[in-house]
């Protein structure tokens, strides 16, 4: 083993969230890690500008992700059964609500990631978790009034 395989050790390929987070992870540090953020004579004050930019861009993805899950919830809040005979609605709605509290779960920690570094405000976690609980109640609310028909 020379020392160029020490100090330099063979690249594998990443996937597209892997390459995604380090790009997303890089900017952050860029913007956050280095100073580039504060003013230069040592106020300790955030500049504006930057933090403006973080907010836009998570407000970018914070927004469709958050859109995404609302379009699942109303989906499976507004579809309705026929009766205790139609499995496969109350299956849809079954899985339209896990859907949901995966994405609910999902935008939450994404939405922390922003949150707590200051970026944004603590607001921003209410959809995500007013989703999430919508999917649950819905999830609760078809398993305890529509039960499984025994002999199917």
């Amino acid at each position: 083993m020379g020392v160029a395989e020490i100090v330099h050790p063979p690249r594998i390929a990443p996937g597209p969230i892997a390459v995604s987070v380090a790009l997303l992870a890089g900017w952050q540090r860029r913007a956050h890690g280095r100073g580039f953020d504060e003013y230069p004579d040592g106020r300790g004050e955030e500049r504006p500008e930057v933090t403006g930019e973080l907010r836009w861009f998570w407000g970018v993805v914070l927004v469709p992700a958050n859109l995404l899950n609302a379009y699942v919830a109303y989906g499976a809040l507004v579809i309705q059964p026929q009766g205790v005979w139609d499995e496969g609605t109350l299956t849809g709605i079954e899985v339209a609500s896990a859907l949901a509290i995966v994405l609910g779960v999902a935008v939450t920690l994404l939405a922390l990631v922003p949150v707590r570094q200051k970026v944004l405000s603590r607001w921003w976690l209410a959809p995500s978790l007013v989703l999430l609980a919508a999917g649950a109640a819905r999830w609760a609310y078809i398993v305890h009034t529509y039960p499984p028909v025994p002999g199917d």
